[in-house]
């Protein structure tokens, strides 16, 4: 935000950091802008809304903007191609050969 008004982010975190004063006009602000913005979407024509909710969505994501989340569940199942199924029995295959020598050349140490 602090570029609209040429200021540094440094400069304006100080300064609402350090002039409560300025800190809750700039909150003020913001919500006063927030709710022009609401104003003009809702009575915005068909149609031309979409430039309103953008400017919100924008300025105001953690509000305004879809939350895309993702959950992995260990249950589901996973298809995969032939050629996919193919390198993962080849992959295993050589992990099984490789730790199976360890495991052997460990129970002969062992004896």
């Amino acid at each position: 935000m602090a570029h609209y008004g040429l200021v540094s982010d440094q400069t304006m975190n100080r300064w609402l950091i350090e002039e409560e004063s300025f800190a809750i006009a700039f909150k003020k602000a913001l919500k006063e802008q927030d709710l022009m913005f609401t104003r003009e979407l809702l009575a915005a024509p068909a149609g031309l809304w979409q430039k309103w909710a953008w400017l919100k969505e924008r300025l105001h994501p953690t509000l305004y903007s879809l939350q895309h989340r993702v959950q992995i569940d260990a249950n589901h199942k996973i298809e995969v191609n032939a050629g996919t199924c193919r390198h993962l029995s080849e992959s295993w295959s050589k992990f099984q050969e490789n730790h199976v020598h360890e495991v052997d050349a460990e129970v002969i140490d062992k004896d």
